[in-house]
């Protein structure tokens, strides 16, 4: 039994995606994900990025996804209450493909995703406008 069967066999209906989106507003490498009351403080268990391996993807507003190039060099970190729990994950573990199912496996308890983000390590593969796409699955709760 592979990984998303096993979170699906023991979390079932519970078992809840949220898509997370990130607005590059400058050049400085750094970008914090924001505030998101959905999955702020939940159990999270796993986290994908959407490959874009034709630099011709879009945000779910329709904004143009960073390259692939800019995803190559692009690292996850991810806190809970001022703790890095992941630290500089690389995107290319994370990038979901067509033929390619990855998703990382994290079981984190107390989100803070305010506190959380993602590094770009050569700011020059963005512009401003493009959107870094992030999406996590989680115990819903409610």
């Amino acid at each position: 039994m592979n990984w998303i069967d096993q979170i699906m066999s023991k979390y079932g209906a519970r078992l809840a995606q949220h898509t997370v989106e990130i607005q590059i507003t400058d050049t400085s490498g750094l970008y914090n994900l924001p505030d998101d009351t959905i999955i702020r403080d939940c159990h999270v268990l796993g986290v994908y990025v959407t490959a874009n391996p034709d630099d011709d993807k879009l945000a779910p507003g329709g904004q143009t996804l960073i390259s692939s190039k800019a995803m190559e060099q692009a690292y996850l970190t991810l806190k809970c209450n001022n703790l890095i729990v992941w630290n500089n994950v690389p995107f290319l573990y994370l990038q979901l493909h067509d033929t390619d199912r990855r998703i990382g496996p994290i079981d984190i308890t107390g989100f803070t995703p305010n506190q959380s983000f993602v590094r770009i390590a050569d700011p020059t593969e963005v512009t401003v406008g493009q959107r870094i796409i992030i999406h996590f699955l989680f115990e819903d709760r409610k």
